[in-house]
């Protein structure tokens, strides 16, 4: 199941997401052949090129940021509330994924 932000990301890219074909995760995949070349999660190089196109200011490319899993449904930190105020004092901003959208990047961080 996409989400809006998954929708709109993809708008962003010039694809259609209504063309965009999704599978349905909580059903088995049956393939005849699968090859995993390697993952291209935090790839430098594609990291880069998303930078490159949402950071517009010389501000905004060196922000530290602390992704909160604290809204998140998954994979939530234990220990996050601990570990928050070392990252406050340290100049981390905390942002919550759930609230941010690609249209509106500047109006959704918050603080924490």
């Amino acid at each position: 199941m996409r989400t809006p932000v998954i929708d709109s990301s993809l708008e962003m890219l010039g694809i259609n997401p209504d063309e965009f074909r999704t599978l349905d995760y909580t059903r088995p995949l049956k393939v005849i052949e699968l090859t995993v070349l390697e993952t291209d999660r935090f790839r430098p190089e594609l990291l880069r090129s998303v930078r490159d196109v949402f950071c517009t200011s010389e501000e905004t490319s060196h922000r530290r940021i602390y992704i909160s899993r604290a809204k998140a449904k998954r994979r939530q930190l234990v220990n996050e509330n601990d570990i928050w105020p070392l990252l406050e004092k340290l100049g981390f901003e905390k942002v919550f994924m759930e609230e941010l959208s690609f249209s509106e990047p500047d109006r959704n961080h918050a603080a924490g």
